[in-house]
């Protein structure tokens, strides 16, 4: 039996390899061209797609850039080598995910001229200030190579897209903007939600809508170890994933991140979720949180960087967690609305309490953000929990926090809600790597009081799972963990799984589910195991001076 199954694993390993395709791309005379089927380290950037979703949740993402070309045309070359690779998975994730935010977020189920108008105009300040500003001032250099990037992704997609899918700049603009969207849908609608004749099971609804995620920072016994780990929450028909790992070897002295390891989707350039381990020692992660002070959204407007490019700005430019703070907080586009958690591992050693500056905090709303060092709360709590509830007291406060609290009772509540009374209980138990795959995995809601017998309640929520009668049901839930530790974080290892939690919930299938919602592409059972996603360090050649072109 033991023999069987290790050729049945075997064999699932070599199968693998069938869907995976290794690609070059070439830059000449003004020109980007792909080979498909090896490496050539003469190349502008080369890298492979590992198309594994069916077997084991992911597919597999790495791209790499070579040194001797100018930095814009790496960063070309890397988004035109993703574009290529995964165009039909950028087709299918748009669809499904559209299908989704349309029918949660866009008054009368269409996106609204003013949307497309505001990001148009987005694109345009982006593109002109970077012409403007990118000679005298890094921050819009390094923004300009984010722009490259796209720019390379829009080339590469275009040129390859199956028949019946082309999609613009603005297309992909947009759909890389995803997370803008949630905020951004009901800033520029003509008739906002009024939260305050709103009942309870509308604005749950809501609140599945637009709170993404729960994280959880621990610091272990006797400080031996940090860990850093996310849980996305989200639709079900969002499951198609792709775990990133780029290098991109640019020249400029004002870029301090060249790898970075990430969990995301099809054609997004960021993570989404959000989860990151840099090269730099920066792990980072967010969750998302609702804004009921509608009143806010009269600070949004378009000449500001997006939230998603500002965290890849972020990230290429800051070697500390108060650097990167300060870059993101830059161009606030008050959209995608986020805690952000900030770890610098460079600040840890094992064994010796953290230093000063090794976790940040960091909350964005239209017009203000907040943001201060809590190293001592890891210290002194031993943890740093986040769950879709700001926790400085300003930004509670002015986004609306204390009415829901008053109306509807501790799930809005800091402090005392389902997930913040779990994680109080449960840290104390949690010291090692397996103990945090089952603290993020964790929904107990049948037995845990807790959870207030209810799955939307746990860290890894269960919505779809709901009883009839108890409030929305949704097709929404956790759709996987990732976790870091100090060890991982050295070599860039992060542990992911792709699934709605089945620890002691039954496996979530799109054939049995009772929601309707597209989930083009995707598996039809989810029941996929823990993966160890490692740096693939392939061959690179030695830095070299710049080509002439």
């Amino acid at each position: 039996m033991k023999d069987l199954i290790q050729i049945i694993i075997f064999t699932l390993f070599c199968f693998s390899f069938i869907n995976s395709q290794k690609a070059t791309v070439y830059y000449q005379n003004g020109q980007y061209s792909l080979i498909k089927g090896s490496y050539d380290f003469n190349g502008a950037a080369w890298g492979s797609y590992n198309d594994s979703l069916d077997l084991i949740g992911w597919g597999q993402l790495n791209v790499y850039t070579n040194p001797s070309y100018p930095d814009s045309v790496q960063m070309h070359a890397a988004g035109y080598l993703e574009g290529a690779l995964t165009h039909s998975r950028i087709f299918q994730h748009r669809h499904n995910i559209y299908d989704w935010m349309l029918n949660h977020y866009a008054p009368n189920k269409i996106w609204s001229p003013s949307l497309y108008k505001f990001l148009e105009d987005n694109l345009n300040y982006t593109k002109d200030n970077i012409k403007k500003y990118s000679a005298e001032d890094p921050y819009w250099q390094a923004t300009g190579y984010i722009l490259d990037q796209f720019e390379g992704l829009v080339e590469g997609y275009q040129k390859y897209y199956d028949s019946g899918e082309k999609l613009t700049e603005l297309d992909l603009f947009m759909y890389n903007s995803a997370g803008d969207l949630l905020d951004l849908a009901t800033a520029l609608s003509e008739t906002r939600p009024k939260i305050e004749e709103m009942t309870e099971d509308e604005i749950m609804m809501r609140h599945f809508g637009f709170d993404h995620c729960t994280g959880f920072i621990k610091l272990a016994d006797n400080y031996s170890d940090i860990f850093v780990a996310q849980d996305t929450w989200f639709t079900y028909g969002c499951m198609n994933r792709i775990f990133k790992h780029y290098e991109f070897n640019l020249n400029d002295p004002f870029i301090k991140c060249h790898k970075l390891s990430f969990s995301s989707y099809p054609g997004l350039l960021f993570s989404f979720d959000d989860h990151y381990i840099l090269d730099t020692g920066l792990a980072a992660l967010e969750t998302t949180f609702d804004i009921f002070n509608m009143s806010l959204y009269d600070l949004v407007q378009p000449k500001c960087i997006l939230e998603w490019m500002r965290v890849r700005i972020a990230h290429s430019m800051a070697d500390t967690a108060p650097d990167w703070v300060l870059i993101f907080s830059r161009e606030n586009s008050g959209s995608y609305n986020n805690q952000w958690l900030i770890l610098d591992y460079k600040q840890f050693t094992p064994g010796t309490k953290p230093k000063e500056n090794t976790l940040w905090c960091l909350e964005q709303v239209p017009g203000m953000i907040v943001s201060d060092d809590i190293t001592d709360t890891l210290i002194n709590q031993t943890y740093v929990p986040s769950y879709n509830i700001p926790s400085f007291e300003i930004i509670f406060n002015i986004t609306g926090y204390p009415a829901m609290v008053k109306r509807f009772g501790n799930s809005w509540s800091y402090v005392n809600c389902s997930r913040a009374k779990i994680f109080r209980r449960n840290s104390s138990e949690i010291q090692t790597l397996e103990d945090m795959k089952k603290i993020m995995r964790y929904n107990q809601w049948k037995t845990d009081p807790l959870s207030l017998y209810d799955p939307a309640n746990a860290p890894c929520s269960r919505v779809d799972l709901r009883p009839f009668g108890h409030l929305m049901k949704a097709g929404f839930g956790g759709l996987d963990s990732k976790i870091v530790s100090y060890e991982s974080a050295q070599n860039m290892t992060v542990y992911a799984i792709s699934s709605p939690t089945y620890d002691d919930q039954p496996v979530f299938k799109f054939s049995t589910c009772p929601f309707i919602f597209e989930h083009v592409g995707l598996p039809d059972t989810y029941d996929f195991p823990w993966q160890t996603f490692e740096w693939v360090d392939d061959q690179k050649p030695k830095k070299q001076n710049k080509k002439e072109l």
